[in-house]
């Protein structure tokens, strides 16, 4: 069990901010395809021009919808980076300001602005702006839930704070936050239960000199070459 006096200290886990950065990615593939298909749909809009850029409400859908689709896209095409965070907090946040805006010219709610949404799916415009609010609210607030979480990763590994180990059994590379020490987890390559310790440097002689070379356990397997006579050695356990 993780020491509960350690627990406000440690980062955001990666498994809650992968589930964000692929929840925010589907939910953007989904705004993407809903306002795609609206404006496909809805031959007429009760307001013809939104209020800010004075454009075709059917227009703003279809640039919104290009934003969020390569967003989304760009999201989904790799493991959480604090760039892909950075860029749905940038889209989620220009998304919020826009609203805000509406609101400064007398819009009431979103709902206004959806009337070839609530067309093309049979949703009532009160309940279309309330599902537009609450998806613009997460979107703002995982992204920068998951920047924030980045943002402790990174701090903590680049203050030393962050041990490196190898799985004993599969020979995995495993990071770990140094105040996890001693505890007992299931390897996240092979499911073996290890115990997290301090790694120990191995030795080895190379192949070619003989001479005695020193490494720590994470850099097992990795191919070097020799600090004494240059050649290209793999790293190994003494036999």
């Amino acid at each position: 069990m993780i020491n509960p006096h350690n627990r406000r200290n440690m980062p955001m886990p990666s498994k809650t901010i992968r589930f964000l950065n692929s929840s925010a990615g589907g939910l953007l593939l989904a705004v993407a395809a809903a306002l795609f298909f609206s404006s496909r749909t809805g031959a007429d809009i009760v307001l013809p021009h939104d209020s800010i850029f004075a454009i075709s409400i059917g227009h703003l859908f279809w640039i919104v919808s290009g934003m969020c689709l390569g967003v989304a896209l760009f999201t989904l095409s790799g493991k959480p980076t604090f760039m892909r965070a950075m860029v749905i907090a940038w889209l989620a946040t220009n998304l919020a300001v826009y609203c805000l805006g509406c609101l400064w010219y007398g819009g009431h709610s979103l709902g206004g602005y959806l009337g070839s949404f609530s067309d093309a799916f049979g949703v009532p415009a009160a309940t279309a702006g309330i599902m537009a609010e609450s998806a613009l609210a997460y979107l703002i607030l995982g992204s920068y839930f998951m920047l924030a979480g980045l943002w402790l990763q990174n701090r903590r590994a680049t203050s030393g704070d962050e041990v490196k180990i190898s799985c004993p059994a599969c020979g995995g590379h495993i990071a770990f936050a140094i105040q996890n020490l001693g505890q007992q987890i299931p390897c996240p390559h092979c499911r073996a239960v290890i115990a997290l310790r301090k790694p120990e440097n191995l030795k080895m002689s190379c192949y070619f000199c003989t001479e005695h070379i020193e490494f720590p356990a994470h850099a097992l397997g990795r191919k070097i070459s020799c600090p004494h006579c240059n050649r290209s050695i793999t790293l190994m356990e003494r036999a």
